[in-house]
This record gives structure tokens, sequence and C-alpha cells, in this order.
């Protein structure tokens, strides 16, 4: 069983529909919707259904209610040699910028989670927690990845 929190801006819609729809799509096993935390927590079968596919099912859902997700963080719980690190945000030119690469980043194995503070006062001079498999991504894709959250 796989597990993954996407956080999404201003997430408003039925609690409950939005639940039901998730867990009707085949290899979803559970999902929790908290609006406070703009959190929607999946549980779900990697070997029938993708990370890719869900955030598809996720957007094509809160589109139908007219409303455009915007994905600002994730996490895949992935365990077994995980480095956490926090990330300066103080280059960031713009929210939506850093969103973007979050958003790319998903589908990345080897980043288990990316988190920023969407709601924070100042959004351009936040910090980006950053969690990573040291055992699957290399030196390179590292350093890769810190400069595409950072340098934006």
């Amino acid at each position: 069983m796989n597990r993954l929190s996407l956080f999404i801006d201003s997430l408003c819609c039925n609690k409950t529909e939005f639940e039901l729809y998730l867990n009707q799509i085949k290899g979803i096993n559970k999902s929790l919707i908290n609006l406070d935390l703009e959190e929607a927590y999946i549980e779900y079968d990697e070997s029938i259904i993708s990370i890719k596919i869900i955030k598809l099912e996720v957007c094509l859902f809160l589109a139908s209610i007219k409303r455009t997700p915007l994905i600002y963080g994730f996490n895949k719980y992935l365990s077994g040699g995980i480095n956490s690190i926090i990330l300066s945000g103080e280059n960031i030119c713009c929210e939506y910028c850093l969103i973007s690469d979050i958003d790319s980043l998903l589908e990345e194995e080897s980043i288990s989670k990316i988190y920023y503070d969407l709601n924070g006062k100042n959004k351009c001079n936040t910090d980006i927690e950053l969690e990573y498999c040291v055992g699957i991504i290399s030196e390179e894709k590292l350093k890769e990845v810190i400069k595409k959250l950072t340098s934006l």
C-alpha cells in the first residue's frame, strides 16, 4: 500500500463528494480530505494506479467544479534512507514559478516530500522542505532539484 498527500491551494469543495469520487477510482483504497490543511490524503496500490493518474484525477474533479488546482506540496511517505533538508526560499521570484516546479517533481521517484507554506505571510521568502531518497537520487540530480527549487 502506498500513501500520498497532495497540498492544494484554496481547497474548497464538498469533502464527502471529493472522497467518494476518489474512492471509486480503481487502485485507490482510501482517501481523506482535510479542508483546513488543504490536504488530500490518498492510499493507493501503485501496481494499479500511478501518481500521475491520481494527480490527473484530482485535477479533473476540481476542474469540474470550476476550480483550477494548484498543488503546492506533496508527501509520498517513502521509507528507508530518507534525508531531509530545508531550502531557503529567499530567491523565489513568485510562488507560481515554485508551484510549477513542485508539480513537475511529483513524479520523480527519488523525491519523497516537498512542502512550501503557500499561505505564509511572505510567500517569496518562505523555506521549502525537501525529503529525498539517498539510495535512489544521484548527487547531480539532487543538485539539479535544489537549483530548480531555489533559483527561480
